[in-house]
């Protein structure tokens, strides 16, 4: 047992760097270095290196100048020594960094100021390093083939546990649980300098309404070819729409104004039915860009494949439909733009396919888009 304290001393000094405070009383050097001399030894020692070592060989040097010199200079130092192919050199490494210090008195590394001299946890080319930077403080950083930062940080929590951040009272101010990936605790102040939350913004709205029995069409019609405006009077519920004629193309019209933080990016969503159970319809949302200074009566662009979508009716009579245009064309639309909107039905089928026979009844129509706030 005696031994292996002596060897774990020994070997714990070279590791740390303290070359000097790893000594021995007589006794105990000559053990040790009876034992490295035996007839079995773990590790062959001696006062003159091997000839023809191969890489990465390991040899205790007994006559050291200094301890870590590697030197077999008529010395009384002992030192761990190894091959790297050229010269045998300090298992620590003292050699190969110009400026290392000693360990301090409160065990702390204080050389490591920067990536390039870092203290080194991995297989010798991938790990992490640990290190004070002059600007940004104390890093824990990757490195892959030694290139700083190079990987992607992965943290696995295991169930039912969680990640959070506290502030110095110790109360939680943003917490990440594993179960449910949901952030707790979390403020995100969108009117700070900085920071941007996109968010998507969906709206409805009805295309007709009902007075008893008397329907209106709610929006703007133009002066030919508005779709009628038609109650639904069920044993529950009454509603209105407008129906599309299938022979004629039909439309109502809207404006918007795009919000502050508006991302470029809009989908048009339509519910409808029609008695006919097969076929489809051709829905269009042509919209048009009015920017400051422009006057307020633009011309639509036609009905296309990039403002239309073709949707096919239920195999069963009146059920309901819906139908999206992701991302439809809105060509220069940027934010705080005045944007009016066609609503309209392809009859022609000169966009996309509509091959229903009989009226299209749009009940609703909606609108998403994303704003950075």
């Amino acid at each position: 047992m005696r031994i292996l304290f002596l060897l774990c001393a020994y070997l714990i000094g070279l590791a740390s760097g303290v070359h000097a405070a790893v000594t021995f009383s007589e006794k105990d050097a000559s053990t040790l270095k009876g034992y490295v001399r035996g007839t079995t030894p773990i590790i062959r020692s001696g006062t003159a290196f091997p000839s023809n070592p191969v890489t990465g060989a390991l040899f205790v040097v007994t006559d050291d100048s200094a301890a870590g010199a590697c030197d077999s200079s008529a010395g009384s130092s002992i030192s761990l020594c190894y091959w790297d192919g050229a010269s045998w050199v300090s298992t620590v490494g003292v050699a190969a960094i110009t400026g290392w210090p000693t360990v301090s008195t409160t065990k702390e590394i204080t050389w490591a100021n920067a990536f390039a001299n870092a203290a080194r946890f991995g297989n010798g080319t991938d790990g992490f390093a640990v290190y004070n930077d002059a600007t940004n403080g104390p890093q824990f950083v990757c490195f892959i083939a030694g290139v700083e930062n190079d990987c992607n940080y992965v943290r696995k929590l295991a169930s039912g546990k969680y990640a959070e951040w506290q502030n110095s009272s110790g109360t939680s101010i943003a917490r990440l649980t594993a179960s449910t990936g949901a952030w707790t605790n979390f403020t995100l102040d969108t009117e700070e300098s900085g920071n941007t939350l996109t968010i998507q913004e969906e709206q409805w709205w009805d295309v007709a309404a009902c007075q008893n029995v008397t329907a209106q069409l709610i929006w703007n019609e133009p002066t030919t070819n508005a779709p009628a405006a038609a109650c639904d009077t069920g044993t529950n519920t009454q509603k209105g729409y407008a129906s599309f004629d299938a022979t004629t193309d039909e439309s109502f019209e809207t404006d918007w104004v795009l919000p502050t933080g508006f991302t470029g990016s809009i989908d048009i969503h339509f519910i409808w039915k029609a008695a006919a159970t097969s076929g489809a319809v051709g829905w269009c949302a042509q919209l048009v860009r009015v920017a400051d200074g422009s006057t307020s009566d633009p011309a639509y662009p036609a009905q296309a494949s990039g403002n239309c979508v073709s949707d096919t009716a239920k195999g069963t009579t009146l059920q309901e439909n819906h139908a999206t245009i992701t991302g439809v064309t809105c060509t220069s639309c940027a934010a705080r733009d005045h944007v009016y909107v066609r609503i309209s039905r392809d009859a022609n089928g000169g966009a996309v396919t509509d091959s229903m026979t009989g009226d299209a009844h749009l009940m609703k129509f909606g609108r998403t888009w994303r704003v950075a706030k």
